[in-house]
């Protein structure tokens, strides 16, 4: 995973990146402003 965090990518891909390596089903919702910054974000396993 730690190849990951040399890639250039979206400010929110960072938040939910860890729990694509779990055994889990989640769900992520995103406040973004103009620039695609993360504002506020929730993620929650299902």
């Amino acid at each position: 995973m730690e190849y990951l965090s040399k890639i250039n990518q979206f400010d929110q891909n960072e938040k939910f990146i860890s729990y694509l390596f779990k055994d889990k089903i989640f769900e992520g919702k995103f406040k973004l402003n103009e620039g695609c910054k993360v504002l506020d974000y929730e993620i929650r396993i299902i």
